[in-house]
């Protein structure tokens, strides 16, 4: 008998604890909208830190949250652009089918709400465990009236980037981001790699930065997502889209060392369609400063038009469709062979010219659940003609880029994967020089990337790549990072991958002459690899108006 009543009891109790269970899982529904005018955000977080739950919006601004235990938790609200809000609520909720509306206020991006594109997953700049400097637009409107040329100025006061000039007489620089050379740094636009090869030469003195919305720097290898070439880093220009009313500036600019610079920037939206033009010219006249008969400002003109389109299918579909191009001749040297050509007297000088023209296609679609699909496609068209005294140089380069990506966002994961190939063709104008500086290669490569959230102030981020190279080569490129917000104003970053490299004859730039040297091109078979470990401490205090930023980086390589 007294068996039969201790296993009542035992049942009695284990049905009382499946009931307290059921009634504990709480279930809330969300809607989230603007609070100007009450359309539905869509992709906003809704999710409970300190339980590690959470749900995206859908395309009518509505999450729901299941298993919630009882008690009282912090509900919170972000969107990227309007303020995070954060509400305290009591389970079981005393109407528990009731949808809980939260309107969110639009704000002004600060600094760190600046959301980065060059890891694919449009993070907020503060809460990303690879470090990536930005400059804003603050920053770029500063600059340009310093220089407005070219974006040389911009990048050459960036902590870690030396300015180098490879040339004295044709005013030609590189960047060595880190102390690497420089062609170690892969220069991006949009995410397009078109300073690849041949265009890398010059490609700082041939960027305006009026249409430039803000430029991030990556230091470090960072070959998982941009495949080879980027070991000391990667610089990557971010154009401005078009504005909902129409907006025009114009630049005129005229130095005292004979130089001119005309430029003007149109953006414009029309319903579903959008444009941005940028116009720039650039003219100098040879000058000798220290009158030694050289010239310390080389001569050079310089033409850019840039067209884009933006048009909107709806639904999440969009396509921007743009076209690049670019033209150059530069010269210096004697003063006399540059402003009336070489004689007997009169022979050194250094000329080139450069054109390119490209097209670019960029398509995204935004599903419901916040996941996108992105297809991106690049042709470039490059020429350059480099002139020595004693050499000549002139090639064609083709450059083809194309991309298929898919980010999808779950719980505290932020998940990239897709597919890239690169086509490069590179053949001389004049068979001056030996036919193995021609060069073709096509590279596939396939990535994936994971920003995790894995409890609160930790974030860990892996990356995976594998590229082949047709005709046999191939690389496993990992990538790992990790963020610890120690408190509310210091950060602690550590990451660490591997790069590679493989150069041509048209990563080593013409105007460093090197034909002169009669350098063989079997260089052009190494595969460099680096590993790279990184760590840095942010400090960051802000009162009104007065902010103050500080940071410690160790970067060794290898």
């Amino acid at each position: 008998m007294l068996i039969k009543i201790k296993t009542k009891y035992v049942i009695l109790f284990i049905l009382y604890l499946l009931v307290a269970m059921a009634q504990a899982q709480n279930r809330l529904q969300v809607q989230v909208s603007q609070a100007e005018n009450r359309q539905p955000l869509v992709g906003a977080n809704v999710y409970f830190d300190s339980l590690q739950i959470g749900a995206s919006t859908d395309a009518n601004g509505r999450a729901q949250i299941d298993h919630i235990p009882n008690g009282r938790h912090t509900l919170i609200v972000s969107y990227v652009g309007f303020q995070t809000k954060k509400i305290a609520l009591s389970f079981p909720r005393k109407n528990p089918n009731r949808l809980l509306s939260v309107l969110l206020e639009p704000v002004p991006f600060s600094s760190d709400q600046i959301v980065v594109t060059s890891t694919r997953n449009n993070s907020i700049l503060a809460e990303m465990p690879v470090r990536i400097q930005v400059l804003g637009k603050e920053e770029i409107m500063e600059e340009i009236a310093i220089r407005p040329g070219n974006v040389s100025k911009f990048l050459g006061e960036s902590s870690s980037i030396i300015t180098q000039q490879t040339s004295a007489v044709s005013g030609a620089v590189s960047f060595r981001l880190q102390g690497l050379p420089a062609r170690y740094t892969k220069m991006l636009k949009d995410g397009f790699p078109d300073f690849s090869g041949l265009a890398s030469g010059f490609s700082p003195l041939q960027i305006p930065p009026l249409d430039l919305r803000q430029i991030e720097i990556a230091r470090g290898a960072y070959s998982p997502l941009f495949t080879d070439g980027a070991l000391a880093g990667v610089i990557n220009l971010i154009s401005k889209e078009p504005s909902q009313k129409p907006h025009l500036d114009v630049l005129l600019n005229r130095t005292h060392r004979q130089g001119t610079d005309i430029g003007s920037f149109f953006s414009g939206r029309y319903d579903k369609l959008g444009l941005t033009l940028l116009v720039s010219q650039s003219l100098q006249n040879p000058v000798d400063v220290d009158r030694d008969g050289f010239s310390d400002i080389p001569k050079f003109r310089q033409g850019t038009i840039n067209p884009r389109l933006f048009y909107n299918f709806g639904r999440g579909a969009s396509l921007v469709a743009g076209i690049s191009s670019f033209f150059e001749n530069r010269s210096g040297g004697d003063m006399q062979a540059v402003e009336r050509g070489r004689d007997s007297v009169h022979t050194y000088s250094e000329k080139y010219e450069a054109k390119r023209i490209g097209l670019n296609l960029h398509f995204r679609k935004q599903f419901t659940d916040s996941s996108a699909l992105t297809f991106k496609s690049s042709l470039q068209n490059y020429d350059q003609t480099a002139d020595f005294p004693q050499s000549y140089f002139s090639g064609t380069q083709y450059y083809g880029y194309a991309e298929a990506g898919y980010f999808k966002p779950w719980k505290h994961h932020k998940w990239v994967a897709g597919v890239s190939l690169i086509y490069h063709s590179f053949k001389q104008a004049q068979k001056k020089y030996s036919s193995l500086y021609d060069s073709r290669f096509t590279t596939l490569g396939l990535f994936v990337q994971d920003d995790w959230n894995f409890a609160a102030g930790w974030t860990v981020h892996g990356a995976l790549r594998w590229d082949y190279r047709r005709g046999g080569a191939s690389f496993l490129l990992p990538h790992a990072a990790l963020l610890f917000n120690a408190a509310e104003n210091i950060k602690f970053r550590v990451s660490a991958g591997l790069g590679y490299s493989m150069p041509t004859l048209l990563d080593v730039a013409p105007q460093q002459d090197f034909f002169t040297y009669r350098i063989e091109p079997s260089f052009s078979t190494w595969q460099e690899k680096s590993r790279d470990v990184a760590m840095d401490t942010t400090y960051r205090y802000a009162a009104g108006d007065f902010a103050l930023s500080i940071n410690q980086a160790f970067m060794p390589h290898g």
